[in-house]
């Protein structure tokens, strides 16, 4: 692809981020979520129309672009009448993990749909595609069947993993992230608020029921004295840190860590053949706090130089166009036959690829930010 095609198309999701953040916290964005909104492409009037928004469905959905009947992924664990039993979204025994071959394998082979990972695979034999996140499912079904890399956080591996199916080596650079400073400099430093207590009056409560387990739902949070989240012979982080650690922003920063280095080392959107990478972030606890961090404006006040939440959206010297796209509960619509679901079903796959090329990969050359006004759609489906 050459000229002002698509260099990289960034697809970024964010576990549990509701529609109404961006309007609620608007004022507290004065980073990437800013920008976003104010020069990118704002969907408000966006639904998944299939019934359960859980992980897995969820994600091959945003993939592929078909409901969960047509790629296979119901559920997180579902039931397979082929093998006469419960199996997990992401299960598969014949691709065990790098590193941890006694440990359930992991592959996309129950997606039964291709998605724009594998499209633009099949278009340009050179593309490039890295999927990351903290749930295996996530990095799993984004990323489609020939990802170059796909990885995703393993607490008992302290760190990101993959499978057998993906790579047979990690690749030289991942041993250079920096990844165990970072955690063990989070873990010692302890999570507290990083704005002043007034700016949480758009928040709710520190402290209420549907939160984390009781014990471990204010701040601040000195890992060292609570129970189970130190290692009794090191006193660094034990295991019980290592499994709370996706709930906190050092999460979505080892996951960011890990993209950013990707751009650079895979060389992302560095030549004329487009690129994709899907990253996946989570606002599920203490939202407030975790997207004014993803935003970048709401780093700790001791942090100076790069750092994941001073990320400027910006990849080498190409700018990126994305598209909020606003996640709300599905309608119930007339029943129909099935043939027509199934030809709506593939004017949608229609539809939301050309939604996803526009939205998430447009970029170019300029020197500064140039799209104004902002588009406003009211849906990817007219």
């Amino acid at each position: 692809m050459t000229g002002d095609g698509p260099r990289l198309a960034v697809v970024l999701v964010v576990d549990q981020m509701r529609a109404d953040y961006l309007d609620r916290f608007a004022h507290l964005f004065d980073g990437g979520f800013a920008r976003l909104l104010a020069s990118g492409a704002v969907f408000t009037d966006a639904h998944h129309d299939h019934a359960v928004t859980s992980t897995a469905p969820g994600h091959a959905t945003i993939a592929t672009g078909t409901f969960p009947a047509t790629h296979g992924i119901v559920a997180n664990d579902f039931f397979d009448r082929n093998e006469d039993r419960s199996v997990y979204s992401g299960l598969d025994e014949e691709a065990p993990l790098l590193g941890f071959p006694d440990a359930a394998g992991r592959s996309p082979r129950r997606l039964r749909r291709e998605g724009l990972a594998d499209w633009l695979k099949g278009s340009y034999s050179s593309g490039k595609v890295v999927s990351v996140a903290l749930k295996d499912r996530s990095a799993i079904m984004m990323g489609g069947h020939r990802p170059d890399l796909a990885y995703w956080y393993r607490a008992a591996a302290r760190g990101l993993v993959t499978s057998r199916y993906y790579a047979d080596d990690h690749p030289a650079w991942l041993a250079t992230l920096g990844l165990p400073v970072l955690i063990e400099e989070f873990y010692r430093e302890g999570w507290d608020r990083s704005r002043e207590i007034e700016v949480y009056d758009a928040s709710r409560e520190d402290d209420f029921p549907g939160e984390y387990r009781e014990g471990f739902r204010t701040f601040p949070y000195v890992f060292s004295e609570r129970e189970g989240m130190a290692d009794e012979d090191s006193g660094g982080p034990g295991p019980g840190f290592y499994d709370f650690l996706p709930y906190t922003p050092l999460g979505d920063d080892v996951v960011f860590t890990f993209a950013m280095r990707a751009v650079q080392e895979e060389a992302l959107g560095a030549d004329e053949t487009p690129d994709v990478l899907f990253s996946w972030g989570s606002s599920s606890t203490s939202s407030m706090s975790r997207l004014g961090r993803m935003d970048g404006s709401w780093c700790y006040p001791r942090i100076t130089g790069p750092h994941p939440c001073r990320r400027s959206w910006r990849v080498g010297e190409w700018k990126m166009h994305a598209g909020f796209r606003r996640v709300s509960g599905g309608r119930r619509g007339k029943r129909q036959s099935p043939v027509r679901r199934r030809w709506q079903d593939s004017k949608r796959s229609l539809r939301y690829a050309g939604f996803l090329v526009r939205s998430f990969a447009e970029i170019w050359t300029e020197s500064h930010w140039t799209r104004s006004p902002p588009r406003w759609h009211e849906s990817w489906r007219q």
